[in-house]
């Protein structure tokens, strides 16, 4: 899963990013070298306990994705819910 450290290429925060015509916000997009390829991380965070569990915000991350992957193509991109609990949780 998501690790920040020497891998990390880029961090921002409330990131803007457009899909199907909608302004979204992204709590925090990440890029890293991961084994030589940059992959791109999408992380939102829930205060719930199991948000993987929740339809809502698995379409959520997955309209998070679809912006990311086309902004940039070719480019690996995941997904990861943080719960109130602090675990990261991949999902996607």
């Amino acid at each position: 899963p998501y690790r920040s450290g020497p891998g990390l290429l880029w961090a921002g925060d409330e990131v803007p990013v457009s899909e199907g015509g909608e302004v979204l916000r992204i709590d925090r997009l990440v890029a890293r070298d991961e084994a030589g390829q940059r992959v791109w991380w999408v992380l939102d965070y829930k205060l719930d306990h199991a948000p993987q569990q929740q339809p809502d915000y698995l379409a959520q991350m997955a309209r998070y994705r679809q912006a990311v992957a086309q902004l940039q193509p070719g480019e690996a991109v995941r997904s990861a819910l943080v719960s109130g609990a602090g675990e990261v949780i991949e999902v996607g």
